[in-house]
């Protein structure tokens, strides 16, 4: 992999561990609420159905929604939630799809356009995905610190959390 394609990655999987400690951390008095936009386990599906939508350019795979009757449209409410266990569980899914997608990319086709996704290019794609997952994990830190809880810390590039 070539070294600027290894940085954008980086920065995703950076993200990554940092929705991984929301959820480690998360009580469940925050993963659950009746206003469904308020709760966490309805962002991290929103955040995760969205990686797997626009990450499908290098194989036959058709988005369908992973939980089938249940919608990450922040707007729409469920008839249930989901556990940690089974949002940990895509979030496998969805990392090694990340790590796939990587895998065919090369620096020169980082400003091609998408081929499924035409009106943006593949680095349009990464990038919006990592300030999603960002956005969200402010969203979360927020529901935190109301909360009295501490937030997640900042993962730089060097440091292991």
């Amino acid at each position: 992999m070539n070294q600027l394609i290894i940085i954008i990655n980086r920065h995703l999987i950076l993200s990554f561990k940092m929705l991984e400690n929301i959820l480690k951390q998360c009580p469940d008095e925050l993963w659950f609420n009746t206003d469904e936009s308020e709760s966490i386990w309805k962002r991290f599906l929103h955040v995760l159905e969205s990686i797997d939508y626009w990450f499908d350019d290098f194989d036959d795979y058709k988005f369908i929604n992973f939980f089938g009757n249940l919608s990450a449209e922040m707007e729409i409410k469920n008839s249930s939630c989901l556990s940690k266990n089974e949002i940990s569980k895509y979030l496998k899914v969805i990392k090694l799809k990340s790590d796939d997608y990587f895998k065919h990319l090369n620096p020169l086709m980082l400003t091609d356009k998408s081929i499924k996704h035409p009106k943006v290019t593949y680095l349009d794609i990464i990038l919006s995905q990592i300030r999603h997952i960002q956005v969200n994990i402010g969203y979360c830190n927020e529901k935190f610190n109301h909360k009295g809880i501490q937030s997640i810390e900042w993962i730089g590039y060097n440091e292991e959390n």
